[in-house]
């Protein structure tokens, strides 16, 4: 159609089947997830799979100098399958690094009182306005068409951490920019 000079309606088809592509990712990340966590006694230590994120990062933004560290409690335990906490960990500390200015930092900790396994990814970026913090959650919404992504992330994130009992906040980082807080079951093994 482009060839054509029908660019409007080429426009048009190219937007639908992105569309389309995002609620089908989605849709099967929500299935895989049900299905994992449906299977007793899956548990995942979260600092491996942080480091393993971190170095990914490190690579993917190595141009901007970008500052990543990451201090996880080795007792951080999740009750949660290890695809699906790194799914979430992975486009949490993404979002980090795409909109930090300087510097990422998360931290890893086991909360007794709720016996959940935390973890904080801030950055030092702009943040996110107090009417975006719940719109960033609708599926394929995105603030800035500038950054690359889907819309997907967040939503799969908020997802999945429901699915496992859990769940994802947003709020303003003491780093200046967004801190997004993700609580999921401890595994006993962590409290």
């Amino acid at each position: 159609m482009s060839r054509r000079g029908e660019l409007e309606s080429a426009s048009v088809i190219l937007q639908q089947t992105q569309r389309m592509q995002r609620q089908i990712d989605y849709q099967i990340a929500r299935a895989r997830a049900a299905a994992s966590r449906s299977v007793p006694g899956v548990f995942t230590p979260v600092a491996p799979v942080v480091d393993n994120i971190v170095t990914a990062m490190k690579r993917l933004y190595e141009s901007r100098k970008l500052q990543i560290d990451a201090d996880v409690a080795p007792r951080c335990i999740a009750s949660c399958d290890p695809m699906d906490l790194s799914e979430m960990l992975a486009n949490l500390i993404d979002n980090g690094c795409k909109w930090g200015a300087n510097s990422v930092a998360i931290h890893g900790f086991v909360d007794q009182s709720t016996a959940q396994v935390v973890t904080v990814i801030e950055d030092d970026g702009p943040g996110l306005p107090g009417e975006a913090l719940l719109r960033v959650f609708k599926i394929g919404e995105r603030l800035d068409d500038q950054v690359p992504g889907t819309g997907l992330g967040l939503p799969i994130v908020r997802d999945l951490a429901h699915l496992y009992g859990g769940q994802i906040d947003l709020d303003r980082s003491a780093l200046g920019g967004l801190r997004a807080t993700l609580r999921l079951p401890a595994s006993r093994g962590s409290t």
